[in-house]
């Protein structure tokens, strides 16, 4: 404030004698008869107001009548006694905060402290002092003193002299506080972050309860509970500690535990409670509040651990080294810290998680052979199988998962009789797949290809097979996943640069052989159709796979699904009637089919392969059930290709009216679908359905070129063509009537597309349509719209003959409406058309029904 500030303390005094320092102060002022600026600080706001009410009055009157400035600091707000005798407004009040990293970063810069060094030392500063201005200022000044040295470890936690006579005062004026409010404020002082008002009064009611203890709170509040923005409280860092130097760490410790289990009272606890709960527990050398919170904690969702890890991540590193003992000396203390730590680290930290993991193998094996121990290590392994984001390798996951099978089997041997012990009983049998189940989860995420399922191998045929085979079974109950895992691995090896079909198979065959042996038929089964797929379509040998299916039935006997593979196999190697017979009796013993994507590709294998052998009503039969089996909302695409593929496939059976039916109705369905035309699966969609149609309008194409068209339209891999765009709608329905006319049996396709038809916006399908258009008439002996139709055909081949001489010619412009006269001879086109449509009247003794409109004058007459 200047060389003309006053600085008048008033910490410690008697109301007698801030009254008369007051006073003095007036008489001092008004004697000297200048503006000058006082700072009265540390008004005690707490004591009765009235002693120096008048007092106080008459300084903030002297002062405004010199012009000067007064300055009030205290612990707390103004009485309204005192804010009214110095006239103070709300927006003249300042509640002073503590120091963010930026303002600590800036007095670093204002105090000398190197640039490179400045975030560092804010970080520990911020860290070590809370912000608190009196602990900053004093750190500052001794670290300015040292030429604010390159900052160390022990940094973090170390005072100076200057703080530490701040505290030793501190503790002090803690001392003179009555007997409830200063109990109270030690047992705060251990608290870390923002603590609520009833939050301490739980923490008053701890055992030696403290008496009144809203007014207790009502006393520290201010000086050294500190009020925050949400209403809650902060303790000042000037109370950390005293509570040691007060009472000593037994009592320290014994009261961390205590004050953890306050947290429990509340009704939701936050990432931060967390922490502080494990702050709490690890000081006090007890976990037993941890051990009320860990099963609603372990049940928790992930987006709730992200939280959790952010808040918690510090203690994840706590006891790893050699040397580091933790403060737990109850044995089962130390593991609920050690899976929680572990959890925290598996969210946060994967490879900590792994280290951790290590540790508490360490710790088991020197843990007491009792139920404790091994319940604990149960629930360690549980959680390790279950956190798949801690990658390990396959030997060590089919190791802790044999040893977490075996514990599994212990406790459900145990726990009726500890129950019986307890006066209960158990309303229903534990069954051990529920543990299995979560081994088979783990395996699940560790298998994506056939590296995976070697190392898989090797490590199962180290354990006793029917541990294997638990296992195994696990991923195939009761939802049976093996087909998925075997098919991912096939993908995975089918993507790789440089495949090695050969040691595929050879891996295959191998966890065939080991599922075999133990038993696992789901996995078994799942195998053998891809194996015997692979050595026919990816090392071209039919005859062999046909070979290897011999000694696979033996095991897998007529599984459905094994048996359609079969089918295929037997159709690539030239016994199609053999083929077919397997593929009748074998789809409709399909496992859920509807629920297996799986099925609706075998239906469409054995309808192509049908196809290709002129068996067109099978083809149909079985297009017709894969179609009916897809989910339309999941894959629309996907269902329309294959109801246009069962439609080609009527046609080419001779039922062709239905075909055009079926034509018409894929036509009509893609017609909503046009917004996404430009992404696949719908680009490459209506490129096949397009190119279909036009083949079948092609008068000049055999069926054997047409045969070759079966089931491409449910292709799923894209159609690439140096096209970047599929043929535009308008090109099918031109088609389609194309087709309509010549095959149907009736015309409500070509009724339905002959208006869009219309209304194209194309230049090139208005300049063609008017053929189909008036064959359409033809049919009906309707020929009210051939002259409209005619005069748009001209109209948009003007446009193209424009674009033509400019070279500028794109066949999917639109038409812009321009008035441009016609090519030479053109407007022929529409006179033969006229010519054409008045000799079918004729012909047909209907002229009466020729188009012709006259005046009303000339149509009276």
């Amino acid at each position: 404030m200047g060389h003309d500030a006053i600085w008048l303390p008033l910490r410690d005094l008697s109301a007698a004698e801030v009254r008369s320092k007051l006073n003095l102060a007036v008489k001092g002022l008004r004697s000297e008869g200048r503006a000058r600026n006082l700072v009265v600080d540390d008004l005690d706001a707490l004591a009765d107001p009235r002693p120096i009410e008048a007092s106080l009055a008459s300084l903030w009157r002297c002062q405004r009548e010199l012009g000067g400035h007064l300055v009030l600091s205290s612990d707390r707000p103004l009485p309204a006694r005192l804010a009214q005798a110095v006239e103070l407004d709300s927006a003249r009040e300042v509640q002073m905060q503590p120091l963010d990293r930026l303002e600590i970063e800036g007095f670093l810069r204002q105090s000398g402290c190197p640039s490179e060094r400045v975030t560092t030392w804010g970080e520990i500063l911020e860290l070590s002092t809370l912000g608190h201005p009196q602990l900053v200022n004093a750190r500052i000044a001794a670290l300015e003193k040292v030429g604010f040295i390159e900052a160390r470890a022990e940094d973090l936690l170390g005072n100076t002299p200057d703080v530490d006579r701040i505290r030793f005062e501190a503790r002090r004026l803690i001392a003179e506080l009555p007997t409830g409010p200063r109990e109270l404020l030690y047992r705060a002082s251990l608290l870390s972050g923002r603590v609520t008002r009833q939050h301490l009064m739980s923490i008053a009611r701890i055992a030696d309860a403290v008496s009144e203890p809203g007014d207790a709170i009502d006393v520290i509040a201010g000086p050294w509970l500190e009020a925050t923005e949400d209403e809650a409280f902060r303790v000042s860092p000037l109370a950390r500690g005293a509570a040691e130097e007060a009472r000593g760490l037994v009592w320290v410790k014994s009261m961390h535990g205590q004050v953890a289990w306050t947290y429990l009272l509340q009704r939701t606890l936050t990432p931060w409670d967390i922490s502080a709960i494990l702050m709490h527990c690890y000081i006090s050398g007890s976990s037993a509040p941890l051990a009320h919170l860990m099963q609603s904690l372990l049940s928790a969702n992930d987006e709730v651990w992200t939280a959790i890890s952010e808040a918690c991540g510090f203690y994840t590193s706590l006891g790893l080294r050699t040397e580091d003992v933790l403060p737990f000396e109850r044995t089962h203390d130390l593991y609920i810290f050690r899976i929680l730590q572990y959890r925290i680290a598996s969210e946060k930290d994967p490879e900590l998680a792994m280290r951790l993991a290590s540790k508490v193998d360490e710790e088991f094996e020197n843990a007491p052979d009792d139920r404790a121990s091994h319940f604990f290590r149960f629930l360690f392994l549980s959680q390790f199988l279950a956190l798949t984001k801690v990658h390990y390798s396959m030997p060590v996951v089919i190791s802790r998962a044999e040893e977490f099978r075996r514990l599994a089997a212990e406790m459900e041997k145990e726990f009726p009789d500890k129950m019986a012990e307890a006066g209960g009983a158990l309303e229903a049998e534990i069954s051990r797949s529920g543990y299995a189940q979560l081994v088979g989860f783990r395996l699940i995420g560790d298998i994506r290809d056939v590296g995976d399922i070697q190392r898989l191998v090797q490590a199962l045929e180290i354990i006793p097979q029917e541990s294997a085979r638990e296992m195994l079974e696990s991923i195939g109950n009761p939802e049976n996943i093996w087909p998925y895992l075997i098919e991912q691995t096939w993908l995975s090896e089918d993507n790789n640069t440089q495949t090695d079909w050969p040691g595929y198979c050879e891996t295959l065959l191998h966890a065939f052989e080991l599922s075999a042996r133990c038993g696992a038929h789901s996995m078994a089964c799942a195998i053998a159709p891809v194996l015997i797929r692979t050595i026919n379509e990816n090392l071209g040998d039919a005859n062999k796979a046909i070979e290897t299916s011999i000694d696979l039935a033996k095991i897998v006997g007529d599984e459905p699904i094994f048996q359609c593979a079969l089918a295929k196999v037997t159709c690539d190697s030239g016994d199609f009637p053999t083929a077919l017979a397997i593929w009748k009796d074998a789809l409709p013993r399909w496992p859920n089919p509807s629920q297996d994507i799986g099925a609706v590709f075998s239906y469409r294998i054995a309808g192509i392969s049908s196809a290709q052998n002129d068996s067109w009503s099978e083809a149909v039969d079985f297009l017709d059930v894969a179609r009916d089996l897809v989910d339309k909302g999941d894959r629309p695409e996907f269902a329309l290709g294959l109801s246009m593929d069962a439609a080609f496939c009527r046609f080419m059976s001779g039922d062709r009216p239905a075909a055009v039916t079926g034509f018409g109705e894929v036509v009509s369905s893609l017609r909503p679908m046009q917004s996404k035309l430009c992404t696949e699966p719908l680009l490459s969609l209506q490129r096949r359905i397009g190119g279909i149609l036009t083949a079948i309008s092609d008068r000049n194409r055999t069926d054997t070129e047409l045969k070759k068209l079966a089931g491409i339209c449910s292709n799923p891999d894209p159609f690439i063509t140096d096209a970047s765009i599929s043929p535009p709608l308008d090109l099918l329905r031109i088609n389609l009537i194309d087709i309509e006319l010549d095959h149907g049996g009736s015309l409500r396709c070509s009724f339905r597309e002959a208006p869009h038809l219309r209304s194209s916006p194309f230049t090139a399908f208005r300049s063609t349509s008017a053929g189909p258009l008036f064959r359409l008439a033809q049919r009906t002996r309707d020929f009210t719209k051939i002259v409209a139709d005619g005069l748009r055909q001209l109209d948009a081949l003007a446009m193209a003959s424009e674009q033509l001489a400019n070279g500028s010619h794109d066949v999917m412009d639109h038409y812009d409406g321009r008035y441009r006269l016609w090519p030479v001879g053109a407007e022929e086109l529409l006179i033969g058309n006229i010519i054409v449509a008045l000799f079918d009247l004729a012909a047909a003794g209907e002229l009466d029904r020729l188009p012709l409109t006259c005046s009303p004058e000339k149509s009276a007459v």
